[in-house]
């Protein structure tokens, strides 16, 4: 399609070809995939070259890797209502599925989210899309659990896949890798936070050869799997004594996520200084450690990640108290509970705050 636009001149398809190509760049070289975006982007505001598809794919697929998640929200739900408007439901269906993912991990407030999330669903059942519909319900059953909330069966049809485990053997067995994805980039976030870390180790060790064998272009996957097998990588490295497999593991996260802070600050620093204290914490280098988790906690607090500004303090205060430091580690202890009720995590919350009890 870029060749024909090339020898021939714009038409309705060019900036679906640039968009497809500035997808398959955004991954190898940012820099290049982004400026592709762009100029699809730009042919879809002429004439004739008009795309929804091509403008909302470089919004969810390539801007994510320079710009604010939380700026991409408001267009994304402007090409929704784009989609709808025009009766194009499949579309807006799956648009719905990039919005629910980006304001989750973007630390959208969950009780927000989840007025949301329940009308993405009867749209959904509404209109019978299925698919849609399971690949929103990983998050769901995280808001869930995170704010402790009873999660009740929302449409018939699907009332076997409510749990996720279920849903992931059904995935796995019928080869949708981008399902099979977003329940295990899920879980690996859920089991993290609360400190489920033989399970979280598990599911790692389980999944984790298949996903270097098949992965999706679908960056928030790829970002915050990323981001979490890195984090339980680190805790298996202390408790194993640096065993090689979680250094490999732990080493590739710290250098992809520097990788992508170099392009996109914003979305990746407090990330890679997190990953960075924590692999110092494991290799004994504590002053390193601790200036990485001071680091971390004021880049997530300047970029809006309410949740990883949570997670942060959390670690730090653990590290903290492996060091000595119990007052310290109390006050941070206090700062990541307010931090997660401040997200709406409210049995998180109730969790650390008994923790500080005992």
């Amino acid at each position: 399609m870029v060749r024909l636009t090339m020898s021939h001149g714009r038409c309705a398809g060019s900036s679906i070809g640039i968009a497809g190509m500035a997808i398959c760049f955004a991954r190898r070289n940012i820099a290049v995939g982004y400026q592709l975006g762009k100029v699809a982007v730009s042919l879809n505001k002429l004439p004739g070259c008009f795309s929804s598809d091509a403008a909302f794919n470089v919004v969810a697929l390539v801007n994510i890797w320079k710009e604010p998640i939380q700026v991409l929200l408001p267009p994304l739900r402007d090409f929704h209502k784009i989609a709808l408007k025009c009766g194009e439901i499949t579309t807006a269906c799956a648009m719905l599925v990039a919005i629910l993912y980006r304001s989750f991990f973007s630390g959208s407030s969950l009780p927000s989210l989840q007025q949301e999330t329940a009308s993405y669903f009867r749209l959904m059942s509404r209109h019978k899309r299925v698919t849609f519909y399971l690949y929103n319900l990983p998050v769901s059953n995280a808001i869930a659990e995170l704010s402790g909330w009873s999660q009740r069966s929302r449409w018939e049809v699907v009332q076997e896949f409510e749990d996720d485990d279920i849903n992931l053997m059904k995935a796995f067995e019928k080869k949708d890798i981008l399902l099979t994805e977003c329940i295990i980039t899920i879980q690996l976030m859920r089991n993290f936070i609360f400190r489920n870390l033989d399970k979280a180790e598990r599911i790692l060790r389980q999944y984790q050869e298949y996903f270097n064998l098949h992965e999706t272009e679908q960056p928030v996957n790829i970002i915050y799997r990323t981001f979490y097998t890195g984090l339980i990588a680190m805790h298996c490295l202390r408790e194993t004594n640096n065993d090689q497999y979680w250094m490999d593991i732990a080493l590739h996260a710290i250098r992809v996520t520097e990788d992508w802070a170099k392009e996109c600050k914003w979305n990746f620093e407090n990330k890679a200084h997190l990953l960075k204290a924590e692999y110092n914490f494991a290799l004994g280098n504590f002053d390193e450690a601790a200036k990485g988790y001071d680091l971390s906690i004021s880049s997530a607090q300047s970029h809006r990640f309410v949740h990883e500004e949570a997670i942060a303090n959390e670690l730090a205060a653990y590290f903290h108290l492996e060091a000595g430091r119990n007052e310290l580690s109390n006050v941070l202890l206090n700062q990541a509970a307010e931090c997660y009720q401040s997200w709406g995590a409210e049995k998180k919350t109730n969790s650390l705050l008994q923790t500080l009890q005992n």
